[in-house]
């Protein structure tokens, strides 16, 4: 049967319920406790008067950080095949919800965003690639649902995140996408921070006052529900705002947090945040998930951090995504089985369907080692949507936990449809691209029943619908980007340059000091709202893989500041200790107003401090000194073991060295200051 189009904004409250009933108590149900002794063939009816809450979609997030920031300088063909990979209806991963991060000019896991308003007085609507994106996947899927949640702020917030130059902020936001033709769907507080009721009471009045009456807050978007949950117990007030209750990362490989406090409340429960998964290698636990947000916590929503793997490789949680997409230079990308484990549910089941309880369940055979052999789900159209025929219907089942082969027979109850059935599957460990998203043949019907066997390590939808396609483009071959520079020149005011990723501050195209032309100036200064600590700002370009090469810049201080080269930089080291600083590796040749200067090794591996230092490899001082608003030319000479550092020819120090043998290039300054850099080039030898 063919689908119903079905808008995808969800309203209010949206629970599907039978004799008031919240908690989950399908019959049939197993727990993993009750699977031993289990039949040999274990019967699960899709019973439509066991109730069920209202599915809300599959999703994803760009955001936390750069997580896109490659993406966008993609070529055109490359890049819509990605974007038809992600957003495009009965194609690939075919998204219902895409979370973006609102921008702050400061790190939030994976590099800073722009932010659209730098100063109480200044706005700019184009910053950045997310009103980009957006708009992309509205052009593929008109009825996505748009969500926007801030990490970090600027620095300009004199009453702290949780003040009422937050919520300015905010709604200049949603006038901004309002600029871009974008609805806003959904708004979260603060990326897993404790919330303020009294800002979220008064965000709700402000969204009121200023138009967006149809914006429904998400809360309180980090790990866990007890706390948010016993914040609306406490806070009629605060209870009255928050439309859904978000929760980060709920799921072991396993199980999901049980949610009986949260569901008792009456509010929709989202996982708002959850996957981190490799883009090739994470599918079995992301199936797991999937399924076991439902069955153990109700829960309506799945939002996978992050959408696409589409930052450089030396930044971290490299490989995590629904599909690998760093490589603009070669437009070469890589789709895995994240992206068709989570087709498997997202094409077989549009928003405003229903779970159906009774067949939403765990698996009670296949010898798994927890005593249960997976989950299944059982997704159904709105009533509104059916024809002589019923109700169409998916079954989702997930066999991660199984060892060995287990049959099922789901019972078709009344009122669903019983035409012929469309099978797909996925073997999510160890399979190729032909076990993705693999189209059966469907089982019969008899007497109002199917019966099929479940190998292990798969997920496995049957479904009603026909019209689910697994796209084909082929990507070109991966190569590395060539040894280049930029002199900026090519870009409007305000721009990042291609292929250049902040990882704090802001880099940006602006009019050159005391000469001609453009230059790329580092913007920021004043010290943003962190979500992530990062000392001060930074910027990374190129590949990986350069070896021996010379990277060299100029350079006009226009505060009194230190300004940085590095090269082979090939790790980022996070806040795992103390004192919990994002630093990169690599070679630094750092230098202030004042002519001092140092070369220094970053730590190599990740240690604490104390047991992996920064080294410094040479210091001294200029004798005619640096200065401020004057332009000189830095260059960092890596060669074999060899180090150099130059300022404007002349060799300040040479070093040998063989701790890292290749790695990319930055550009640093260690305060919130302006500082200019042009004719950047890297020089192989």
């Amino acid at each position: 049967m063919s689908r119903m189009s079905l808008r995808r904004a969800i309203p209010v409250l949206l629970l599907a319920l039978v004799g008031g009933a919240l908690l989950p108590a399908a019959s049939g149900s197993a727990e993993p406790d009750d699977a031993a002794g289990a039949d040999p063939v274990q019967t699960i009816p899709l019973d439509l008067d066991s109730g069920g809450r209202v599915y809300e979609g599959m999703g994803a997030i760009s955001g936390g950080g750069g997580t896109s920031r490659l993406l966008v300088d993609y070529p055109a063909a490359e890049r819509n095949e990605i974007l038809d990979y992600l957003f495009k209806p009965q194609y690939g991963a075919s998204l219902d919800i895409l979370k973006v991060e609102i921008g702050g000019d400061t790190h939030s896991s994976n590099g800073a965003e722009p932010s659209h308003m730098r100063t109480p007085d200044e706005v700019d609507c184009n910053r950045g690639y997310e009103w980009w994106l957006m708009k992309e996947a509205k052009k593929r899927h008109p009825d996505i649902t748009l969500y926007g949640l801030a990490w970090g702020a600027p620095g300009w917030f004199e009453g702290g995140y949780w003040s009422k130059d937050s919520i300015d902020y905010f709604i200049e936001w949603l006038d901004c996408a309002e600029k871009h033709h974008l609805e806003i769907d959904y708004m979260g507080g603060r990326n897993e921070r404790e919330p303020s009721l009294e800002w979220f009471i008064d965000f709700r009045r402000a969204l009121d006052e200023n138009g967006y009456e149809d914006v429904q807050l998400v809360a309180a978007d980090e790990a866990g529900t007890q706390r948010n949950v016993n914040y609306l117990k406490e806070s009629p007030e605060y209870a009255e705002v928050v439309d859904v209750i978000g929760v980060h990362y709920p799921c072991s490989v396993d199980r999901c947090t049980p949610n009986a406090d949260a569901v008792a409340t009456g509010k929709r429960i989202w996982a708002s945040e959850s996957g981190w998964n490799h883009y090739l290698t994470g599918a079995k636990r992301l199936g797991s998930e999937i399924n076991h947000q439902y069955v153990d916590s109700r829960m309506t929503a799945f939002i996978n951090w992050p959408l696409t793997f589409s930052w450089y490789p030396t930044v971290q949680y490299q490989n995590s995504g629904l599909m690998k997409a760093n490589e603009p230079w070669s437009g070469h990308y890589d789709v895995g089985t994240s992206l068709w484990t989570v087709a498997q549910t997202a094409q077989f089941a549009d928003p405003g369907w229903s779970y159906v309880d009774s067949g939403s369940v765990y698996l009670t055979a296949g010898n798994g080692p927890k005593g249960y052999g997976g989950t299944a789900v059982t997704l159904v159209e709105p009533e509104t949507g059916a024809d002589d025929e019923g109700r169409d219907w998916s079954v989702v089942a997930e066999t991660t936990a199984a060892t060995e082969p287990q049959t099922v027979r789901f019972e078709v109850g009344e009122g669903l449809a019983g035409t012929p059935l469309s099978v797909r599957s996925t073997v999510l460990e160890g399979g190729s691209d032909a076990d993705w998203f693999a189209e059966q043949a469907g089982p019969a019907l008899v007497d109002g029943a199917f019966e099929v066997t479940l190998q292990p390590n798969r997920v496995y939808t049957f479904s009603t619908l026909t019209d689910a396609t697994k796209g084909r483009a082929t990507s070109p071959a991966s190569q590395p980007l060539e040894y280049d520079g930029d002199k900026f020149e090519g870009y409007p005011f305000g721009k990042s340059p291609t292929y250049m990723s902040d990882m704090e501050g802001a880099f940006e195209t602006a009019q050159c000091q005391d000469r001609g032309g453009k230059c790329l100036r580092q913007v920021i200064t004043k010290t943003p709202i962190a979500w992530m600590r990062t000392p001060y700002p930074i910027t990374l370009y190129g590949d990986i893989s350069w070896d021996d090469y010379r990277m060299a810049t100029d350079v006009l201080l226009e505060d009194q500041a230190s300004v940085a080269v590095a090269a082979r930089i090939t790790n980022e080291y996070n806040s795992t200790w103390r004192p919990s600083l994002n630093i990169w590796n690599g070679y630094w040749f750092w230098i202030d107003d004042s002519g001092r200067w140092r070369l220094e090794r970053r730590p190599t591996q990740q240690r604490p401090p104390a047991q992996n230092p920064t080294v410094v490899l040479a210091s001294g001082t200029l004798a005619d000194g640096f200065g401020i608003d004057r332009w000189h030319r830095l260059a960092l000479d890596v060669q074999g073991s060899q180090i150099t550092a130059t300022v404007d020819g002349e060799t300040v120090a040479s070093v040998t060295d063989t701790s890292i043998v290749n790695g990319q290039v930055g550009m640093a300054v260690d305060s919130y200051a302006n500082v200019q850099f042009d004719n950047f080039t890297v020089e192989p030898h």
